[in-house]
């Protein structure tokens, strides 16, 4: 027996849908950079995320958080409450992308934030003990950025951190400071801990004059990442380096190696903190160890304490101000975790913290898929599958996972990227992964892919899912046996960041590249480029009703637009002109309507981008707008989803901008009858002639018929189908959603 379930989408006016606002759905967790106690106020806490997650704080002792989004989508690599003055915070930035800033300041609290210092990497801020005037910044890139210097050494400031000077002593100058700290009982001894990125100075330095003048106290080949000076025996100093940890009872004349576990990948240690209220106990994090903790000073040294962490990877420590039993540490993709007992036992503290780099959404009928930057140790996966309000893991631990895509008539079988740049291990291992039962289990595949670059770019031919190609640094691969073999053809050295199969022919591809847009007529195997303006492309649509109508996104330039097949192109975004666009989607209902993600969160267009200028469609998001790695639609429920460089993931129900006739009752689209057999009946008041299309849960494109009353839907399979009506005489598009089970 076959049966037709008909359910009607209506269209609402483009003031409703942006009324709607953007709600984050996770998931919770993610990389932390830094977890600090307000300095008189212990249940009060702040706390940080990578890449552009911004500042977070708790008002329950680290029970649950929330985001400051006066602080903008900047990443804060570290901040300091102000002793004296604790509504006046301090952020420093890493990695500084295309907003320039270093330093941001807040003076009342948190809530608003100005911006006092651009461009240098700031790894540790310190604000001097008795005049909060007087704040310094290290500035240093993290391990794995090699290249020219960008302001590395140490800067201060004398008016309370609106202006700023670099410090010039011919000693420290452009070394990559990662840490700073003030003798307590002396303000005028200072420490400095250098990691030797640019090969030009590492180890330990000290200033006995208030950090005028410098010298080197020590651990010469050491790359120092973090210095903890003990607040009652102020001789005693801890730094974390490479290797170990090491321990000075002289101000830093001779260091000791402590007796703690060597590390499996280089012996990094990354996250320190001496108790304030016992200065023998000192916990301290390690790369892939997890924490260790001392409570004689560092005689001796506990096994390692992971009991309840789900990764071992430790990045940030912060002990309580008074209990030295209570501690929070830090992880890398895993969020943030507390012990109460001295770090016997952890338990997740994440609640509202959702700090994580979402690199690539896909979306088919099984779910929601959001591959993750994580590399957090062991047994922590980097693909999850959203069910409900829950993200449920589905594997691939540990891993930092580029793109994730599934074949389009098998929603089981999956396709991942990992990415590897060689940060800490000196030869990049990227792999292309594969999974038939929906990413229960993954093996490796792509034989002659070069694992040097990573994937970019994968696409699986929707008319023989044997084929599948994949784009990157190298130029564009093809497989012709679903994945186990690739072969590199053409644009050799071209790097490969987006593909388009064409919907009116397999044969048709076309490729963004950072040299413009190519395309093939022969499945890959010969390339033309394409007048594209030698644009840097991120992005590359085709219309899914017209498969001549193409869209690029560019790095820096805006969006290009094509409708001749990509013979020629047109600058379709005055407004986004400069903009970096990371991802671009059709409405898979209306195919006027355009969305574009990028740095400077979501737009869209209701025209095809033909009024030049595009609406901002980031409402709820935050206040700076978080940048924009991939969308999706979730076509079961209307949702588009974003990624984003840091938040998580964000959740929009979208109603499709139209006019206000589509409305009205006299032109509501009507399909019947329920249950249909072979034959559906479609009927639309005044209406003689037109286009009907029909399209699958994928966007793509399965019929294109002349408007008739009665169309032949028995070619159709089992499935959620979009059945679009564009009237001839008044040219706008009429959708019903229709589900086929026979």
């Amino acid at each position: 027996m076959k049966t037709l379930f008909i359910s009607l989408i209506y269209l609402f006016v483009s003031t409703v849908a942006n009324a709607q606002i953007w709600q984050s759905v996770g998931p919770e967790g993610g990389w932390v950079d830094h977890i600090a106690y307000h300095p008189t106020q212990a249940n009060v806490m702040f706390s940080s995320g990578d890449t552009h997650g911004g500042v977070y704080k708790s008002t329950d002792g680290g029970t649950t958080w929330n985001n400051l989004s006066g602080y903008g989508c900047y990443n804060a690599w570290c901040f300091e409450v102000n002793p004296i003055c604790p509504d006046t915070i301090y952020a420093g930035s890493m990695m500084n992308e295309s907003d320039s800033v270093a330093i941001r300041v807040s003076t009342d609290g948190g809530v608003t934030w100005q911006t006092t210092l651009k461009w240098p990497s700031i790894s540790q801020i310190i604000v001097h003990p008795t005049n909060p005037n007087i704040i310094f910044a290290a500035a240093g890139y993290w391990p794995g950025y090699q290249g020219d210097t960008h302001g590395e050494g140490i800067w201060k400031s004398t008016d309370g951190g609106f202006t700023w000077n670099k410090i010039i002593t011919g000693v420290i100058d452009n070394m990559s400071v990662q840490s700073i700290a003030f003798n307590p009982s002396n303000a005028n001894a200072m420490y400095a801990g250098v990691w030797g990125v640019f090969g030009n100075g590492k180890g330990m330095y000290a200033s006995l004059d208030g950090g005028n003048t410098w010298f080197a106290a020590g651990l010469a080949n050491k790359d120092v990442w973090k210095v903890a000076v003990c607040s009652n025996s102020t001789n005693i100093i801890y730094a974390a380096t490479q290797d170990s940890v090491y321990r000075s009872t002289n101000f830093g004349s001779n260091w000791t190696t402590m007796n703690i576990s060597s590390n499996a990948v280089l012996g990094l240690y990354f996250g320190i903190s001496v108790s304030k209220s016992n200065n023998n106990i000192v916990y301290v994090g390690s790369l892939d160890k997890g924490m260790f903790k001392t409570t004689n000073g560092g005689a001796t040294w506990s096994a390692a304490l992971n009991t309840g962490l789900p990764a071992t990877r430790v990045w940030e420590v912060a002990t309580h101000p008074t209990n030295s039993n209570e501690v929070f540490l830090g992880q890398q993709g895993v969020g943030i975790w507390k012990s109460t007992n001295g770090a016997g036992q952890w338990q997740n503290s994440s609640t509202g913290f959702k700090c994580t780099y979402v690199t690539d959404l896909h979306y088919n009928p099984s779910g929601l898929y959001g591959a993750l930057y994580n590399e957090a140790g062991n047994n922590y996966a980097s693909v999850k599958k959203l069910n409900g309000t829950n993200w449920n893991s589905i594997g691939l631990n540990d891993l930092w996972i580029g793109k994730i895509t599934s074949v389009p008539s098998a929603t089981n079988i999956l396709f991942a990227s990992k990415v590897d740049y060689g940060f800490f291990l000196p030869i990049p291992d990227n792999k292309l992964l594969k999974s038939t039962n929906g990413g229960s289990t993954w093996v490796t595949v792509g034989n002659g892919l070069d694992t040097t670059a990573d994937a970019k770019a994968i696409k699986i031919d929707p008319s023989n899912t044997n084929v599948v190609y994949v784009g990157n640094a190298k130029g564009f691969f093809k497989s012709t046996n679903g994945g186990t073999t690739f072969s590199l053809t053409g644009l050799n050295n071209l790097n490969v960041t987006s593909i388009c199969i064409s919907s009116a022919s397999a044969n048709v591809i076309y490729a963004g590249t950072w040299s413009g847009v190519y395309t093939s007529t022969n499945s890959g195997l010969s390339w033309t480029a394409l007048p594209t303006f030698s644009n840097a492309i991120f992005s590359l649509i085709q219309l899914p009703t017209n498969p001549q109508i193409l869209f690029a996104g560019t790095y820096a330039a805006g969006i290009l637009k094509s409708t001749d097949g990509g013979l020629s192109w047109n600058y379709v975004s005055t407004n986004l002109a400069g903009k970096i666009i990371q991802c671009l989607i059709a409405d898979p209902i209306n195919p006027n309507v355009i969305y574009a993600g990028g740095d400077m969160g979501v737009y869209s267009s209701n025209s095809q981008g033909n009024a030049g200028t595009w609406v901002d469609f980031s409402l709820g998001m935050n206040s700076h707008k978080a940048k924009i790695m991939s969308m999706d639609f979730d076509l079961s429920n209307g949702n588009l989803y974003a990624g984003t460089l840091g938040y998580g993931v964000f959740s929009r129900n979208v109603f499709i901008p139209t006019s206000i006739e589509n409305n009205t009752n006299s032109h509501i689209l009507s399909v019947f009858p329920n249950p249909a057999t072979d034959v559906l009946t479609i009927q639309m008041p005044n209406t003689t002639s037109g286009m009907i299309y029909i399209t699958d849960v994928l966007g793509k494109r399965v019929e294109e018929l002349n408007f008739s009353e009665q169309i032949n839907i028995s070619n159709l399979n089992n499935g959620i189908y979009f059945v679009t009506l564009v009237d001839k005489d008044r040219g706008n598009p009429y959708t019903a959603k229709i589900i086929v089970n026979k």
